[in-house]
């Protein structure tokens, strides 16, 4: 015997699944003159950083992008390439430049579009904080001002932990994660045990192992609301905020792994640690876009067809690396043991034929791992495709009316799954036979 909530109380609970984040009254009044106070003065200490930006940026120094944009030992390569310490700190400065115009536009829009809602309101101040962590723009303040540039990048940092407890109902789920937030937030001040070196090494791990785990609490908290609390709405919005973060972790250790494992990279004269500020440009482009889209539910449904082509170009484009890795790797092998030369040189026969073949297993490889992706994780989408499609092959070539019944029965209960399916068929006496109206019912969705 099944039973039926009462109309109110599906209401209420759809209420509080939804999280509800608009404001109204003296309440979004308050917000609003808060959020835009703080971006007033975090865009008040940009333009003050302005000025001394570039000469602290040409001058070198060994702590590069925190302090300025090339050590002493770069300056030679960097000369080789035609560039002087000054060409490098004005190509710094218009990078961290467009990435604050990045976020003022941003921000902007977010507050045009939904000037009533909270979330939106704290996401454009995030994204407006994120320079002020993530690239040298602040550089350029006077030492006078060291502890308001240390106070914007720990508020850059504690806005994105906030908004990740938050996100994207507007609640913390569970209730308990502010402790996780707290936490985080204290291990970004100053560490109390001494630089001397005296201090214990749980102490001085202490900070990091309080982000690392609090970081995994976010994740999960996240994981935990998508599967137990939100609707299909905040469901697709949580799904383009993991998907911003991944793709930001994705990006970024593809950058930096190189480095770790090739040890001409890790050269002081190097000029591969120059890429970390394009790097950060590439985490705000990605974060700005990804949360911009899930708080305005601008086409939210886009995310699974991005998700889905993601996987499979990104896991094509690994594939071919290998295989022309191998291929001209491989065969500059196989050619210095027959002829007992020099591997070192690169055959241009074998980097032509590796990219042939590359291009031969381009097509056949995508849709085989199309077809691998679909089957793996859109199991249930992929399956009513192709019984959709075999119903229609099926209309197409029966004629027989008791066979396209059954074919209509089974495409419904595999494609819509329902509890319970069954056809009628209804003849008028005032119409001919072949004007038969079939009539289709089913009861709801499991």
């Amino acid at each position: 015997m099944e039973t039926v909530a009462p109309a109110s109380s599906l209401a209420s609970a759809a209420d509080s699944a939804r999280g509800d984040t608009r404001l109204r009254g003296r309440r979004l009044l308050l917000a609003r003159a808060v959020v835009f106070a703080a971006i007033g003065l975090t865009l008040a200490l940009y333009l003050v950083a302005l000025p001394g930006l570039i000469p602290q940026l040409a001058t070198p120094c060994a702590n590069i992008v925190s302090q300025c944009a090339v050590t002493p030992q770069q300056i030679a390569p960097l000369a080789r390439l035609g560039l002087t310490p000054h060409d490098l700190a004005v190509i710094t400065a218009i990078i961290s430049v467009g990435c604050v115009a990045l976020v003022v536009v941003v921000a902007a829009v977010l507050i045009w579009r939904r000037s009533d809602d909270w979330m939106a309101l704290f996401l454009a101040l995030t994204l407006i904080l994120m320079p002020a962590n993530f690239t040298a723009l602040l550089v350029g303040l006077p030492p006078s001002l060291d502890g308001l540039r240390a106070l914007a990048s720990n508020a850059s940092l504690f806005s994105w932990f906030l908004l990740y407890g938050l996100f994207p109902s507007g609640r913390f789920e569970p209730r308990w994660l502010w402790l996780v937030i707290v936490a985080m937030s204290l291990a970004l001040l100053p560490s109390p045990a001494p630089d001397d070196g005296t201090a214990p090494a749980v102490l001085v791990a202490l900070p990091e192992v309080v982000g690392v785990l609090g970081l995994a609490f976010l994740l999960g908290s996240q994981i935990y609301r998508y599967r137990r609390i939100s609707n299909p709405e905040q469901r697709q919005q949580s799904k383009w905020g993991f998907y911003g973060l991944v793709l930001t972790i994705i990006a970024n250790q593809v950058l930096w792994q190189p480095a770790i494992w090739i040890p001409a990279l890790q050269r002081p004269d190097s000029l591969y640690s120059l890429l970390a500020l394009p790097d950060s440009a590439l985490m705000i482009v990605i974060m700005a876009v990804s949360f911009s889209v899930a708080i305005l539910r601008y086409r939210l449904y886009d995310i699974d067809l991005l998700v889905n082509r993601t996987l499979v170009y990104g896991s094509l484009s690994v594939i071919l690396a290998l295989v022309y890795l191998v291929g001209v790797v491989g065969s500059q092998s196989v050619v210095a043991r027959l002829t007992h030369a020099n591997g070192a040189e690169q055959s241009p026969v074998s980097v032509v034929l590796t990219t042939l073949v590359i291009a031969a297993l381009f097509q056949p490889l995508r849709r085989r791992l199309q077809t691998f992706i679909d089957l793996r994780f859109y199991r249930r989408k992929y399956n009513a495709a192709r019984t959709l499609a075999s119903f229609a092959d099926a209309l197409r070539d029966d004629v027989n009316l008791r066979d396209l019944s059954d074919h209509l029965v089974s495409a419904v209960d595999e494609t819509m799954r329902p509890a319970h399916v069954s056809l009628w068929l209804r003849e008028r006496a005032e119409r001919p036979a072949h004007q038969d109206q079939s009539t289709l019912s089913s009861s709801a969705l499991r």
